[in-house]
């Protein structure tokens, strides 16, 4: 069976990669490969669940700090009101996350161009569902980046 990889940490890969940005040498190379390790996990990583990582090579003491601050702010976020109320997606915009959803037709992998043909949607308007889906967690991009998963 065909085993399918698709990113189920992206806040915690691109946190890292930003990281790395910032570094060089081999705390820069460290921190890329943490978010490469992260990218290619093939569970969601969780606050109940992170220090399990501390048996993984490469996930030493550094790492495991910041992801418990990573979620200790997250914990904040959820307790914290919020300040900027995210808007109201319209019916048109329902409609088109529908139409790009349906257009999976109970496949679990799909290209973005069998998705735009599918679903009758420009491929800016594709693209710009497909990234508000997958922050959502309702699909999720492959390695391959123009095939989109979707939990059947």
């Amino acid at each position: 069976m065909e085993e399918r990889l698709f990113n189920k940490n992206p806040k915690l890969s691109e946190l890292f990669s930003e990281l790395a940005e910032s570094e060089t040498g081999f705390k820069a190379n460290a921190l890329r490969s943490t978010a490469l390790l992260f990218k290619l996990w093939p569970y969601k990583i969780t606050a109940d669940n992170f220090r399990e990582l501390s048996t993984v090579k490469g996930v030493g003491k550094g790492t495991l700090e910041k992801l418990t601050t990573f979620f200790e702010d997250q914990d904040e976020e959820k307790a914290a009101p919020p300040v900027i109320e995210e808007p109201v997606k319209s019916s048109e915009e329902n409609k088109a996350e529908d139409s790009f959803l349906n257009a999976f037709q109970g496949e679990e992998d799909v290209s973005l161009d069998t998705l735009i043909e599918r679903s009758g949607l420009s491929r800016e308007d594709a693209l710009r569902i497909s990234a508000a889906l997958a922050e959502e967690g309702k699909i999720y991009n492959t390695l391959s980046e123009d095939v989109f998963s979707r939990d059947a």
